[in-house]
């Protein structure tokens, strides 16, 4: 008889210049069993240096750091470790600061007043290649003048802000996966974004609800 595989644990560092912050999360998130810590650092550049001799599934940074920020080091992962999904977990109320890191690249925010819970759920969601959106950055974005989007391109840009992938959108819009794929190249050049995530968001800016259309 095969013994049942195992699953190895989502692998995970922890960026944050506030000692407490970083000890706790660490301590916490290391109670999950699916989840491995792998680095505490506390800034950037220290958590660039260890990353490349240890890379890690998911990093959980904070935005405002020193030496390197948390948009800096996104920018750095993107580039050179492409497979390491980050997200931002920070306190401030600045959607400016947010959003900046998520165009380097940052798969989702998390605010640091959520539950513990809710931070692993989103690391478990991050690495399974979905956007995470907090509710709070969502509910206060200002929504921007948006161009003329057909039908298709609404609904498309609202399954994508939901984080389904290309097939499960496919199968809702009735599309096949490559043309979803064209659609999501066309809104991403339109939109002037590089990633699922910031389509989220803009999604989010312009009110595109989960029927695909948008609220008033």
């Amino acid at each position: 008889m095969t013994a049942p595989k195992t699953v190895a644990p989502i692998t995970v560092a922890v960026v944050d210049d506030d000692l407490i912050v970083r000890t706790l999360v660490s301590d916490l998130l290391s109670q999950h069993s699916d989840l491995a810590i792998v680095g505490v650092h506390a800034d950037g550049r220290d958590a660039w240096e260890a990353l490349q001799r240890r890379p890690a599934d998911v990093v959980v940074a904070d935005i405002s750091m020193p030496n390197l920020d948390g948009a800096q080091l996104t920018a750095l992962l993107r580039e050179h470790q492409p497979t390491t999904r980050v997200l931002a977990f920070t306190s401030l109320a600045d959607e400016q600061s947010v959003s900046s890191m998520l165009r380097a690249g940052a798969s989702g925010v998390v605010y640091k007043a959520a539950p513990v819970s809710s931070l692993a759920d989103a690391i478990r969601a991050t690495h399974a290649g979905l956007s995470v959106l907090s509710p709070r950055f969502s509910n206060r974005l200002v929504r921007p003048e948006a161009p003329a989007l057909s039908e298709t391109e609404q609904a498309v840009l609202a399954l994508v802000s939901q984080g389904l992938t290309n097939d499960q959108i496919a199968r809702r819009v009735h599309l096949t996966a490559d043309g979803v794929k064209y659609h999501i190249a066309g809104l991403s050049r339109r939109l002037n974004v590089t990633n699922r995530t910031m389509l989220a968001v803009v999604a989010v800016e312009m009110g595109i609800t989960a029927s695909g259309r948008r609220q008033p």
